[in-house]
C-alpha cells in the first residue's frame, strides 16, 4: 500500500473517531446481558457489534460533516481530516451514508430485524440531533447574525449540493 493510500485509510478512520468505539461497544455489552433468555449465542453478539460499532462510526462521521465549519474554526479540532481539508466534503457524507447502510443491512441479515431497526433509529436520531441542535448556536452566531440563520442556509445548502 503506497504512503499516500495509507494517509488516506487512515484520514476515513479518523472520521470514525476510532477511540470512541469501545465506549460504545462496551455500553452495548450489558444489554446483551440483561436479554429475556440470557446471553444470545457468540456469533449473534458479534453481528449485533459489528452492527453497534458501524452505526457509531457512521454518526461519528456524519457529525464531523455536519460540524465542518465550527471544526475549522477551533484550535483543537482544526486539524481533523474535514477542516484540514485532507478528504472532501461530499466524500465523507457518502462514506458516513454507506456506514450507515451498512449498520442497518448486516445486523438484519446476520443477527435480527429489531437490532438493526434500534441501530437505524439511533444512528439517524444521532445525526437529525447533530444538524437541529448545532444550527444555530454558539461559534455560528455573529454580531452581523446573531441568530446563525446565514449558517443554517449554508448548511441547507450544502446538503442539497452533496446529495
Amino acid at each position: 500500500m503506497s504512503a499516500m493510500t495509507a494517509e488516506t485509510v487512515r484520514n476515513y478512520i479518523d472520521l470514525t473517531k476510532p477511540r470512541l468505539l469501545p465506549l460504545v461497544l462496551f455500553s452495548g455489552l450489558p444489554v446483551m446481558g440483561m436479554s429475556a433468555g440470557g446471553w444470545a449465542p457468540l456469533p449473534l453478539i458479534c453481528w449485533i457489534f459489528v452492527g453497534i460499532c458501524l452505526a457509531a462510526a457512521s454518526a461519528n462521521t456524519l457529525n464531523a460533516y455536519l460540524e465542518i465549519d465550527t471544526d475549522s474554526l477551533m484550535e483543537r479540532t482544526r486539524n481533523r481530516p474535514l477542516p484540514a481539508g485532507r478528504i472532501a466534503p461530499r466524500n465523507a457524507l457518502v462514506f458516513g451514508v454507506v456506514l450507515a447502510v451498512l449498520s442497518t443491512v448486516l445486523p438484519r441479515e446476520r443477527a435480527s430485524p429489531i437490532a438493526s431497526g434500534i441501530g437505524s433509529r439511533t444512528n439517524s436520531g444521532t445525526t437529525f440531533q447533530t444538524w437541529y441542535a448545532g444550527y444555530p448556536r454558539g461559534a455560528r452566531r455573529t454580531l452581523k447574525d446573531p441568530k446563525g440563520v446565514s449558517s443554517l442556509r449554508r448548511m441547507d445548502s450544502r446538503l442539497k449540493i452533496a446529495l
